[in-house]
């Protein structure tokens, strides 16, 4: 490896631990902020409960496979310098994961108030609607986050780590600076409205993260694209794995949730 070459990983690797810091104190300075607003009360309970089934679509459909899978295919591939294949892999997983998820996210906006009485049995009707309004602002917020995923795990095989640095930065901040702005005329749902702000700026900032590495995207679904078969067969022991643990605490959730008053 050159000395550029060493230089330059070296360089990314102090830019991604300054952003993995200041990303830790914004998440600080973000639940600090809702906490101050409103304290722990019904209201944070509502806002804590609709991100449940989010984050379960999340973490079962595209949270473990970007690290575990997504990333060395596409790796394998830019060591191959096949960049065809790359493009025809992101393609088909990026359209992939806005068919999937988009679907997931719809059933999901449907079925919400049942969903809500099923994590918070203790909730009342109004707590329920308040509760399922606030989960579909989230769920839209999700799509953007699985978008992202595929987006920044390119930028991560491509080792350009601008996006993915200033991305979640601009999340958190989004959510502190536009809660805070809107929290007086839309109460802790200026929270969950700030989320899905946070998520599209990420999203954008993301698009232009890999616009800078010349994409080729296509409007495809190529199941018989060979990576795209190795990144499911990658990913489905850590999906069942994160599926079985988001589970536990769903029903450990659901149970405590019964015994309170």
């Amino acid at each position: 490896m050159t000395e550029r070459a060493t230089m330059g990983l070296v360089r990314s690797a102090v830019i991604m631990s300054v952003s993995a810091a200041l990303s830790r104190v914004l998440g600080f300075l973000r639940n600090t902020a809702i906490s101050a607003q409103f304290g722990q009360n019904q209201l944070a309970d509502m806002l804590n409960t609709a991100f449940v089934i989010p984050d379960t679509i999340y973490l079962i459909l595209v949270g473990g496979g970007i690290s575990s899978a997504f990333i060395p295919v596409l790796t394998g591939y830019l060591t191959e310098r096949n960049e065809k294949a790359v493009w025809n892999t992101v393609s088909t997983a990026f359209n992939l994961v806005l068919l999937v998820v988009g679907l997931a996210i719809v059933m999901a906006m449907l079925a919400a108030p049942l969903l809500v009485r099923l994590i918070a049995p203790g909730f009342n009707l109004e707590q329920v609607a308040y509760t399922a309004y606030l989960t579909r602002i989230v769920l839209v917020a999700i799509l953007f986050h699985c978008l992202n995923g595929v987006l920044m795990g390119t930028e991560y095989a491509y080792q350009s780590f601008i996006g993915t640095a200033i991305g979640p930065l601009v999340y958190n901040a989004a959510i502190i600076v536009f809660g805070l702005a809107l929290s007086p005329k839309h109460s802790i749902a200026a929270f969950a409205i700030s989320t899905l702000i946070g998520a599209i700026l990420n999203f954008m900032i993301q698009v232009w993260g890999v616009w800078r590495l010349r994409p080729r995207y296509l409007l495809i679904l190529d199941w018989q694209n060979s990576g795209i078969r190795r990144i499911l067969k990658l990913m489905l022991p850590v999906a069942i794995g994160l599926s079985i643990t988001q589970l536990n605490l769903f029903f450990n959730q659901t149970f405590i949730a019964s015994l309170l008053p």
